[in-house]
């Protein structure tokens, strides 16, 4: 099989809006091409395009092992992907396979729901090919429910008890021996966790493609930022939710807590983090959403790319 029919065999649609994604392809051997994402359907062109967000020069028993071997959901993980694909093609080929590993522990829930009883701990999976094969695919740790941040929409539940050291362990430990990729740290407040970055390197240890923090930015000091990075995050998710001080901090009940917040982002961004911000649209706010963008462009110098959640 050529390569373009690989990629074809394993591309399983990407939900991603109606805007164009390319990625260039050099796999020793074949012509070189260009497989471009639009409106979920995966399109070809020869050559390599200009305009491609990547370019890829592969041996061929590199590209078998991140799209063969491994069969990751490419196209799945929005703007990681993309901007630091060659990092995550790298990381992909030091993936172990279940079972190959002395120290690997044997065994794994049988029963996917047997996951959701494990304290701390989610587990999102993906349906892959044309058989629907159930793969997990990212891992989300709740280290701790306590929050320095009382948000007026939140919809945590904080009596629920605080996890166990032995708990976290554990949720590690099968975060581990499931060989899931990648990992979502959120609260409560993950950086009052005191080894938030204890957990990142260990997940990275056991074979993990990438992190991401989900925090309001408040604690998320320079050094913090970095030391994420060095033990091998990726991604950092930083709430914002306004566009003025006010508004903002009417949402988060957290007094001075936008200059908290945009200072975090910042860190975040200069410590080479793929940064985006999380604007939950509820009553308090969406006024000034329109205003968001051209504030965050004013500000940052730059633009960083926001999600929005819907609070009713």
């Amino acid at each position: 099989m050529t390569a373009r029919d690989i990629l074809n065999n394993s591309f399983i649609g990407w939900r991603a809006g109606q805007w164009k994604s390319s990625i260039a392809f050099d796999v020793a051997g074949e012509p070189a091409f260009t497989a471009n994402v639009q409106s979920g359907k995966l399109t070809f062109e020869d050559g390599k395009a200009p305009e491609a967000l990547a370019s890829l020069e592969l041996s061929r028993e590199l590209f078998e092992k991140t799209f063969v071997e491994f069969t990751p959901p490419w196209f799945f993980q929005h703007s990681i992907t993309f901007s630091n694909l060659s990092e995550t093609i790298k990381l992909q080929t030091t993936m172990h396979r279940p079972g190959t590993r002395e120290d690997e522990p044997s065994k794994i829930p049988a029963d996917w729901d047997d996951e959701t009883h494990i304290p701390g701990l989610g587990v999102e999976f993906l349906e892959l090919g044309r058989e629907k094969q159930r793969e997990r695919m990212r891992a989300t740790l709740t280290p701790t429910i306590r929050c320095n941040a009382s948000c007026a929409f939140c919809f945590g539940s904080f009596t629920a008890t605080e996890p166990s050291s032995a708990e976290i362990a554990n949720a590690m430990g099968h975060i581990a021996a499931a060989r899931i990729p990648r990992l979502l740290i959120t609260g409560g407040e993950p950086t009052l966790f005191p080894s938030v970055v204890g957990l990142v390197d260990t997940f990275i240890k056991c074979g993990g493609w990438g992190a991401c923090l989900q925090t309001n930015g408040l604690l998320l000091t320079k050094k913090l930022a970095s030391d994420l990075k060095k033990a091998g995050a990726d991604e950092c998710i930083v709430s914002l939710h306004g566009a003025s001080a006010e508004t903002h901090e009417n949402a988060m009940r957290a007094k001075q807590s936008f200059s908290g917040t945009l200072r975090g982002i910042e860190n975040s961004l200069n410590a080479g983090l793929i940064t985006s911000i999380c604007y939950v649209v509820y009553e308090g706010n969406y006024k000034e959403l329109p205003e968001l963008p051209d504030m965050i462009l004013d500000h940052f110098g730059r633009d960083v790319c926001i999600t929005l959640n819907f609070v009713g």
